[in-house]
């Protein structure tokens, strides 16, 4: 136990990310470690760092986090008392962000009166809508990760500023090859058609011509993915050295997102804040709206996020400016999307922005 893991309120509250096996992806590790932040905002606890020590993806090196982790990690486990929040529990609260139901259920339960217990947390379920308190916390850890800077610094010298940025996310590597016979809905871990992000740049570059580039974000090969490489001579990292933590950050800072079904793309996505498009043959659709998350049992119910969510936009259509598009397999873009993208590329101008040097015209809405 380090020397900053200082008592407080009289006692020690660890709470601990669960890894599953030797690790998993980044994607699937960032949630039970914002699920740990969050919840020792909520007891007056400590959050440790995921055990990264086994994972064969070195993510120990990203975030200078001991290789014996995994040994201490069990070790605290096995000695101080131990309780696990569960989906259940969560559900049970009745409460959406993960901060809140763990303080509520801690009340319930007389956690914040007990001295000295180690809280595990883990699991995808609750999704972002659970974790979103913790965006700014994670975006601090990955700023700080090994490469960041110097990775993200090289993306930024070799991109147009005054260009629209499209990152294009092409997950290969451990993902089942595309299929033109397979259904993709509710489909995960699967590589999507290459013609397909061929289809959506191309209309991308049709329509803004040589006022759009493409960064390109994959573990596959280049040799795999000439026909897009060569096609729009995207900007690529291949060169970079300890990318991952950079190469989400990337992603997420893009005018744009074409996104591949992975939890990596999810991340970029949540911790962007421009829009994203989605492979729409991968969503689920009912009443005439498209979910990623609709067929799950916890979204089925009335009180499900999803249904809520999906009430109200059927009561109110108008009002909708989804930051998610959905596109189809044909990789055609909405006009509403394309005419987003055009007031984007607008506010990029250095010489419109005072920040910059830049000058705006007067036009009647500047105070007096």
């Amino acid at each position: 136990m380090t020397s900053d893991m200082a008592t407080k309120r009289g006692g020690i509250r660890l709470c601990i990310p669960c890894v599953a096996g030797r690790g998993i992806g980044l994607g699937n590790e960032l949630y039970p470690w914002a699920k740990a932040w969050l919840a020792a905002q909520a007891i007056d606890g400590i959050a440790l760092p995921p055990a990264f020590g086994l994972n064969p993806r070195q993510y120990w090196r990203y975030f200078g986090t001991p290789r014996t982790d995994w040994i201490s990690h069990r070790a605290l486990l096995h000695t101080l008392p131990r309780y696990r929040f569960t989906e259940q529990d969560y559900l049970s609260t009745g409460e959406r962000d993960y901060r809140k139901a763990v303080a509520l259920f801690a009340e319930r339960n007389g956690w914040k009166e007990r001295r000295l217990f180690a809280l595990e947390t883990g699991g995808m379920w609750g999704g972002f809508l659970a974790v979103r308190e913790a965006r700014d916390f994670i975006l601090g850890r990955l700023y700080a990760a090994r490469g960041a800077a110097e990775n993200l610094t090289d993306w930024r010298t070799r991109l147009d500023p005054d260009k629209l940025v499209v990152a294009v996310h092409i997950r290969a590597g451990d993902f089942k090859a595309a299929n033109a016979d397979i259904d993709y809905r509710g489909c995960f871990n699967r590589s999507l058609p290459l013609a397909w992000y061929i289809a959506v740049c191309d209309q991308l570059r049709g329509h803004f011509g040589d006022k759009v580039q493409f960064q390109l974000f994959t573990d596959g090969q280049p040799e795999a993915l000439a026909p897009f490489i060569q096609r729009f001579n995207p900007v690529t990292g291949f060169h970079q050295r300890d990318s991952v933590c950079s190469d989400l950050l990337a992603m997420a800072s893009a005018d744009l997102l074409v996104c591949s079904v992975s939890s990596y793309s999810l991340w970029g996505a949540f911790l962007s804040r421009a829009p994203y498009v989605w492979f729409a043959p991968q969503l689920q659709e009912e009443q005439g709206t498209f979910s990623l998350w609709g067929h799950e049992a916890a979204q089925r119910p009335p009180a499900g996020a999803t249904a809520r969510f999906r009430a109200s936009v059927i009561a109110d259509r108008s009002a909708c400016c989804p930051r998610g598009v959905p596109v189809s397999a044909l990789g055609v873009i909405s006009s509403a999307l394309l005419s987003r993208l055009e007031h984007g590329l607008k506010e990029k101008h250095a010489a419109t922005d005072l920040a910059m040097f830049g000058v705006v015209p007067l036009n009647g809405d500047a105070g007096s």
